[in-house]
Protein backbone atom coordinates (compact mmCIF):
# COMPACT_ATOMS: atom_id res chain seq x y z
CA UNK A 1 0.00 0.00 0.00
CA UNK A 2 2.84 2.34 0.89
CA UNK A 3 4.42 1.88 -2.53
CA UNK A 4 1.08 2.40 -4.29
CA UNK A 5 0.44 5.63 -2.38
CA UNK A 6 3.87 6.99 -3.27
CA UNK A 7 3.33 6.21 -6.95
CA UNK A 8 -0.22 7.57 -7.09
CA UNK A 9 0.42 10.80 -5.13
CA UNK A 10 4.17 11.58 -5.19
CA UNK A 11 3.58 15.21 -4.23
CA UNK A 12 1.68 14.24 -1.04
CA UNK A 13 3.63 11.12 -0.07
CA UNK A 14 7.17 12.23 -0.82
CA UNK A 15 8.72 9.99 1.87
CA UNK A 16 8.08 6.42 2.95
CA UNK A 17 7.13 7.57 6.44
CA UNK A 18 4.37 9.85 5.11
CA UNK A 19 2.93 6.97 3.09
CA UNK A 20 3.45 4.55 5.98
CA UNK A 21 0.86 6.35 8.15
CA UNK A 22 -2.26 5.77 5.99
CA UNK A 23 -0.94 2.32 5.05
CA UNK A 24 -0.70 1.48 8.76
CA UNK A 25 -4.21 2.78 9.38
CA UNK A 26 -5.57 0.50 6.68
CA UNK A 27 -3.40 -2.48 7.64
CA UNK A 28 -4.34 -2.04 11.29
CA UNK A 29 -8.03 -1.98 10.40
CA UNK A 30 -7.79 -5.29 8.56
CA UNK A 31 -5.64 -6.87 11.28
CA UNK A 32 -7.98 -5.72 14.03
CA UNK A 33 -11.51 -6.03 12.75
CA UNK A 34 -11.09 -9.33 10.91
CA UNK A 35 -9.68 -11.07 14.00
CA UNK A 36 -11.54 -9.22 16.78
CA UNK A 37 -14.42 -11.73 17.20
CA UNK A 38 -11.99 -14.63 17.66
CA UNK A 39 -9.87 -12.56 20.04
CA UNK A 40 -12.94 -11.62 22.10
CA UNK A 41 -13.95 -15.28 22.44
CA UNK A 42 -10.38 -16.22 23.41
CA UNK A 43 -10.19 -13.45 26.00
CA UNK A 44 -13.53 -14.42 27.57
CA UNK A 45 -12.39 -18.04 27.82
CA UNK A 46 -9.09 -17.01 29.39
CA UNK A 47 -10.94 -14.98 32.01
CA UNK A 48 -13.18 -17.91 32.94
CA UNK A 49 -10.51 -20.20 34.35
CA UNK A 50 -13.03 -22.57 35.94
CA UNK A 51 -15.06 -22.73 32.70
CA UNK A 52 -18.34 -22.01 34.44
CA UNK A 53 -19.69 -19.55 31.86
CA UNK A 54 -17.58 -20.22 28.77
CA UNK A 55 -17.22 -23.95 28.24
CA UNK A 56 -15.95 -24.18 24.65
CA UNK A 57 -15.10 -21.88 21.76
CA UNK A 58 -18.50 -22.30 20.09
CA UNK A 59 -20.35 -22.08 23.40
CA UNK A 60 -18.52 -18.86 24.24
CA UNK A 61 -19.58 -17.37 20.90
CA UNK A 62 -23.20 -18.31 21.60
CA UNK A 63 -23.09 -16.80 25.09
CA UNK A 64 -21.63 -13.51 23.82
CA UNK A 65 -24.16 -13.31 20.99
CA UNK A 66 -27.13 -14.12 23.26
CA UNK A 67 -26.07 -11.64 25.95
CA UNK A 68 -24.96 -8.66 23.85
CA UNK A 69 -25.61 -9.44 20.20
CA UNK A 70 -23.25 -9.11 17.26
CA UNK A 71 -21.60 -5.98 18.66
CA UNK A 72 -20.44 -7.97 21.69
CA UNK A 73 -17.76 -9.56 19.54
CA UNK A 74 -16.22 -6.12 18.99
CA UNK A 75 -15.86 -5.04 22.62
CA UNK A 76 -12.45 -3.43 23.05
CA UNK A 77 -11.90 -3.12 19.31
CA UNK A 78 -11.07 0.60 19.39
CA UNK A 79 -8.15 0.14 21.77
CA UNK A 80 -6.98 -2.95 19.90
CA UNK A 81 -7.15 -1.04 16.60
CA UNK A 82 -4.83 1.62 18.02
CA UNK A 83 -2.37 -1.05 19.12
CA UNK A 84 -2.53 -2.75 15.72
CA UNK A 85 -1.88 0.50 13.84
CA UNK A 86 1.20 1.15 15.98
CA UNK A 87 2.38 -2.44 15.51
CA UNK A 88 1.92 -2.36 11.72
CA UNK A 89 3.74 0.98 11.50
CA UNK A 90 6.66 -0.22 13.64
CA UNK A 91 6.99 -3.58 11.87
CA UNK A 92 6.93 -1.93 8.44
CA UNK A 93 9.56 0.60 9.52
CA UNK A 94 11.69 -2.12 11.07
CA UNK A 95 11.45 -4.27 7.95
CA UNK A 96 12.55 -1.36 5.74
CA UNK A 97 15.55 -0.65 7.98
CA UNK A 98 16.69 -4.18 8.82
CA UNK A 99 15.64 -5.94 5.60
CA UNK A 100 18.37 -4.45 3.40
CA UNK A 101 21.01 -5.24 6.03
CA UNK A 102 19.90 -8.86 6.36
CA UNK A 103 19.11 -9.53 2.68
CA UNK A 104 21.21 -7.11 0.59
CA UNK A 105 20.74 -9.08 -2.64
CA UNK A 106 16.95 -8.80 -2.43
CA UNK A 107 17.12 -5.02 -1.99
CA UNK A 108 19.80 -4.28 -4.61
CA UNK A 109 18.54 -1.80 -7.17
Amino acid sequence: IRRELRQAKPDVFDTDDKARIPASLLGGAFACYLTQPVDTIKTCMQGDVERKTYKSFVDTGKVIFNEVGFTGFYRGATFRYGRMVCAVFMMDKLASVIGPAMYPAAFAA
